[in-house]
């Protein structure tokens, strides 16, 4: 859903020195099959030791209640420490801090379609159009990290390929810039 290659993700969690555990999902992955492979995971979870899991939900108040649904009994207790902040503060802090990324994925219905593979940067932030309350609340994008605060180094990375676009969402496919290199020849 947000355009980001595996690669991605194991280059942004080798960057912090954290394990990454990936939970294939099959496409089309239905819920019960979702869920199944999701409760598989958060049983590793608790057999390792882990006795809480944290989300990055903003606003979306039936994703929160569906993940503390699907928790309930399992041993993960769910916390969501940045919810409800004011993403404009919650932004210019996370600048502020050293965070570096790009839009790699953006919901086409509230911005414009050449958003997507934009440096999330304080420029992007002047560009963004007021939204309303309730759009700004339920829009949708994802940011690739090239670099935290907490990160050993910075992620060379590059769009892969051009973007693409559904009724909803465009879609930067992201790699690491060794990746996009060899892609070009």
């Amino acid at each position: 859903m947000h355009g980001v290659r595996r690669t991605m993700l194991e280059e942004q969690a080798a960057a912090v020195d954290v394990p990454l555990w990936q939970v294939p999902l099959p496409w089309p992955c239905s819920n019960d099959d979702y869920e199944a492979r999701m409760a598989g995971a958060c049983g590793r979870a608790v057999a390792e030791g882990f006795d809480t899991i944290a989300f990055g939900d903003l606003y979306l108040q039936d994703v929160r209640a569906y993940r503390e649904r699907q928790l309930a009994g399992c041993g993960l207790r769910p916390i969501f420490p940045l919810w409800q902040l004011p993403t404009s503060q919650l932004a210019r802090d996370m600048i502020a801090g050293g965070l570096r990324a790009r839009l790699s994925c953006i919901d086409s219905g509230v911005l414009d379609a050449d958003f997507a593979g934009r440096d999330f940067d304080s420029s992007l932030l002047a560009d963004l159009p007021h939204l309303p309350t309730h759009a700004a609340k339920t829009a949708s994008s994802t940011a690739s990290s090239m670099r935290a605060p907490c990160s050993a180094r910075r992620l060379q990375w590059r769009p892969a390929r051009c973007a693409t676009s559904t009724a909803s969402f465009t879609r930067i496919s992201c790699a690491p810039y060794r990746l996009a290199n060899q892609q070009r020849h």
